[in-house]
């Protein structure tokens, strides 16, 4: 088994994201979250919207309850995030997209700025 790896230099962290919102800013923005937050990848990709400025969720491998309080700088994405990217009538998902998009744009992303075996869970071990 492969062990998990994180992304501790902030500069990487910053290019990752940047090379992320180039593609597309939902994935940009679900690589904020994760880093933000240290959610599981199937814990955001269940995100409704609308977000407030606390994030109250019950995790899906645990069942536990968690209230997350989001910083300023996730709180000024979401928001732009919210008039920029336009609903899908009938749907409340934050993101539209699985989990194996979200690796495959990840691993992509990584591995162009030369980062080797970072995968999604990788992100819980970036936050902080």
């Amino acid at each position: 088994m492969q062990k998990t790896v994180g992304i501790y230099d902030h500069e990487k962290q910053w290019h990752v994201f940047e090379i992320l919102a180039q593609r597309n800013i939902k994935f940009a923005l679900c690589y904020y979250i994760a880093i933000e937050t240290g959610l599981r990848i199937g814990d955001i990709l269940s995100l409704q919207r609308p977000i407030g400025s606390k994030l109250r969720i019950i995790e899906q491998k645990t069942g536990k309850t968690r209230t997350i309080e989001l910083s300023d700088d996730l709180n000024t994405m979401l928001a732009q995030y919210e008039e920029l990217v336009p609903r899908i009538a009938g749907v409340n998902l934050m993101f539209n997209f699985s989990r194996t998009t979200f690796w495959r744009q990840m691993k992509m992303a990584t591995e162009e700025i030369g980062l080797s075996g970072i995968g999604v869970h990788g992100l819980r071990k970036t936050y902080g």
